[in-house]
């Protein structure tokens, strides 16, 4: 009895793996972490290995890691011009080797860790092993060393005084560390030669005590800076005080990111009494020398006089493409403003939704067991109609129909009934194979759908409309993200496209994603086209770590930089793609890709009127774009203007003022009013089948008031939402594509010489959307 239990644990474990992988729970992903068991300190990035900026990072985001060739010993090489790679895992826990091919610039190198302490190898000429190993720093005390920045704590990169920012939260009788990551830079080598290394950072702060390293920022890393807050949305604090003059001089790339009248401003003295009233200080200031801020842009947040009662904006909000750039007329590093108890309030009214230190916290999804829209939106992507899944109340009930076939009933059937101990040796066995016959059967891919399907809209497109389509033979689907953002008063665009690959045989897979036809279109200046491994370990995206490895291969993402820019452009051009990625059988991998481009100036600007005293548009509205509009509607404020189903291309609204207006907090919520009673439908974070509703949420958490409306925080994608766009000044187009603007491919993995016959063909998503926003300026009537 007990050598045929021994047995039957044995043949358990065998097809108990195999059934476990079609289990429906949502935590079971594609983000289960392998990063080690050792802990790495803050001297980990003192080797040849500098990560992100000054040892801080962001789980899932680009991160810059820097090599000191000089500090290298390594044998056959070292020097500059040796070809090199990093590695680092993925968020399954799969090595991915990171490959830069720029001749130009052979320090800087760019990974995504997607675990705490995660390990970092270097290869050097392409060495089977590595040349460096080295750790990301563990979450420790971002204020104060290398540490992970956690997706709740706001991140500060000072050039020049902090401003006591980095004392926000901190508490010494109760030893509590301050509650904001703040890298106060003193060497211009600390900072990242791309934007890519900026997409962590939540403020840039900027005073005339970093004059000496703005001077010795190089053209890359300036050009980052401005790529950044223009087309990542990145945050800008700038003080232009009575040294206004030396900064512009040291920085002259901040020409692109102000109007030119603020650049040519000339020095004013300022009376002080509208920054005491602002802050409620009782402390009394001097009169103080400040830039003179012109009107007729940006947003006023501060507003007072001149030593001669001739009014002046002493503080303004400008929109800088995606990005904020917040310009104070003061030089808040000077000893007058030091001494003043109020400036740290001062700094933390002018950027709220950054300096806020408030420590309102979320639960996590019971369900799920993430808490971050992030990864509600990874489970809605990670479903897939091929594939059969199982409850574990079904495997449950499957495991313990076994445990009594082959322990109670065998022995009562076969010894006591049957008389004949030694057949048990037959019977067993047989069962077990019958059940693993079973599951392995009921393992297999679903059928595709059948001619039964012929109701469906054919008009209606996955990528439109975002529900599931027909199944495919080739034993792979997928699902797909995307929103792209357009910016038509500084010509620039951005987009985010997120895909999930599920393969059911499993196998190895060139992945690419590149501009379509409707991209191609929109512009031909496509500045960066990044197809990068998407996802992390941790509560946000509701992974798992885990220390096992996974037994897969390791891949490549080959990241090329073109040798010079293009003319007009800010920085150089990059493309990447997925080499020889493994999937295992009847399981899914996430990847993702960000771009950028500039589109064509050549037509006249399109703008759109404001009827004055009021919050309503009217006159008329072209269709920017080249490609039609689904289901479009202009939000401007609070008020969202409902477009007709279809808008083709180049074509026109003659009057606004006609269209059905509604209330767009109310459209994100679906509140309703029934006679004088009025209900919002509330947010169920356990909803994985519908897609729109999940993107809206994302491009507009904080209209809705955010996490207290859905009970999830908004960290990792927190870039996409564009509540703060809607002001006063601006209105944002929102449509469905009926075309997609990324064409995703993947391709079995073959040699070189086998390449060039391989099939294109990609069947459409089960399950996608395809969103674009488009940024239209507003004028007064």
């Amino acid at each position: 009895m007990t050598g045929r239990l021994l047995i039957a644990v044995v043949c358990l474990a065998c097809w108990t793996s195999l059934a476990m992988a079609d289990v429906s729970d949502p935590e079971s992903s594609d983000l289960d972490q392998s990063s080690g068991s050792m802990p790495a300190t803050a001297a980990d990035s003192a080797g040849p290995l500098s990560v992100g900026i000054q040892g801080r990072y962001r789980l899932g985001r680009w991160t810059a890691v820097r090599l000191a060739w000089d500090r290298m010993t390594v044998s056959g090489g070292g020097a500059a011009n040796d070809s090199w790679t990093l590695q680092t895992p993925d968020a399954d826990g799969v090595p991915v080797r990171y490959r830069v091919a720029d001749a130009t610039q052979p320090h800087w190198g760019y990974v995504i860790p997607t675990g705490e302490a995660a390990p970092l190898d270097l290869f050097v000429n392409d060495e089977t092993t590595p040349s460096a190993t080295t750790r990301f720093p563990y979450l420790g005390a971002p204020a104060k060393e290398p540490s992970l920045v956690p997706e709740s704590m706001p991140w500060v990169v000072a050039i020049g005084d902090p401003l006591d920012v980095d004392t926000i939260g901190a508490n010494e009788l109760l030893n509590r560390e301050a509650q904001l990551a703040v890298c106060s830079i003193q060497d211009a080598n600390d900072l990242p030669d791309r934007s890519l290394g900026w997409s962590g950072v939540d403020l840039l702060m900027i005073n005339a005590s970093g004059v000496e390293v703005l001077t010795q920022l190089s053209e890359s890393q300036q050009n980052a800076i401005v790529q950044w807050v223009r087309t990542e949305g990145g945050n800008l604090f700038l003080c232009l005080g009575e040294r206004s003059k030396d900064i512009i001089k040291a920085a002259p790339w901040l020409n692109r990111l102000l109007p030119q009248a603020l650049v040519d401003a000339d020095n004013v003295t300022l009376n002080p009494a509208a920054l005491e009233t602002f802050t409620n200080s009782q402390s009394p200031l001097d009169a103080f020398d400040g830039i003179r801020i012109p009107g007729g842009g940006g947003f006023a947040l501060i507003t007072g006089r001149t030593s001669r009662r001739v009014a002046a904006r002493m503080a303004v909000e400008y929109f800088s493409g995606f990005g904020h750039v917040t310009v104070i007329a003061a030089d808040l590093d000077t000893s007058m403003f030091q001494q003043w108890p109020d400036r740290l309030d001062l700094i933390k009214r002018l950027m709220p939704q950054i300096l806020d230190d408030s420590t309102s916290e979320t639960n996590n999804n019971q369900v799920a067991g993430f808490s971050d829209l992030a990864g509600q939106a990874r489970s809605t992507l990670d479903q897939f109609s091929v594939k059969r899944s199982f409850g574990f109340s079904v495997l449950s009930l499957i495991l313990m129909g076994l445990i009594l076939l082959i322990g109670p009933i065998d022995y009562l059937v076969i010894n006591r009934l049957v008389g004949r101990p030694l057949l048990g040796w037959v019977t067993m066995p047989l069962v077990a194979i019958l059940f693993s016959v079973v599951l392995v059967y009921q393992a297999r891919q679903v059928p595709p759908a059948n001619s039964a399907n012929t109701d469906r809209d054919p008009d209606s497109s996955t990528s439109a409309s975002g529900v599931d389509v027909g199944n495919t033979n080739s034993g792979e689907a997928w699902n797909h993200l995307e929103i792209t953002d357009i910016d038509l008063a500084t010509r620039s665009g951005r987009g985010m496209s997120w895909s999930v690959l599920y393969s059911h045989d499993g196998g190895i897979f060139d992945i690419d994603v590149n501009a379509s036809d409707a991209l191609k279109q929109t512009t031909p200046d496509i500045g960066r086209f990044l197809c990068r491994p998407w996802g992390q370990a941790g509560r946000e995206f509701g992974g798992i770590q885990i220390e096992s490895d996974t037994g897969l291969p390791p891949y490549t993402n080959q990241i090329r930089i073109a040798s010079s820019p293009p003319d007009d452009s800010v920085s150089r051009p990059m493309r990447s793609e997925l080499e020889s990625v493994g999937i295992a059988p009847r399981s899914s991998k996430s990847f993702g890709a960000g771009y950028t481009f500039d589109i064509a100036t050549d037509d006249e600007p399109i703008t759109v009127r404001r009827r004055k005293g009021s919050d309503l548009l009217q006159g008329d509205l072209a269709n920017p774009l080249p490609v039609d509009l689904l289901d479009g509607m202009l939000v401007y404020r609070n008020w969202a203007y409902r477009l007709p189903t279809r808008l083709p291309a180049g074509g026109r609204i003659e009057r606004l003022d006609e269209l059905r207006q509604e209330n767009f907090r109310w459209h994100l919520t679906r509140q309703k009013t029934l006679e004088s009673n009025s209900d919002a439908q509330p947010w169920d974070g356990s909803d994985f089948g519908n897609l729109p509703r999940v993107t809206e949420m994302l491009m507009f958490h904080d209209v809705v008031g955010g996490s207290r409306y859905t009970g999830l925080t908004h960290g990792p994608l927190g870039q996409l939402d564009a509540s703060r766009w809607l002001v006063d000044d601006r209105c944002v187009l929102i449509a469905r594509l009926a075309d997609s603007m990324t064409d995703v491919s993947w391709t079995p993995a073959m040699t070189s010489a086998t390449k060039t016959n391989k099939s294109d063909s990609v069947p459409e998503p089960q399950r996608g959307i395809s969103m674009v926003r488009v940024v239209i300026p507003v004028q007064s009537q």
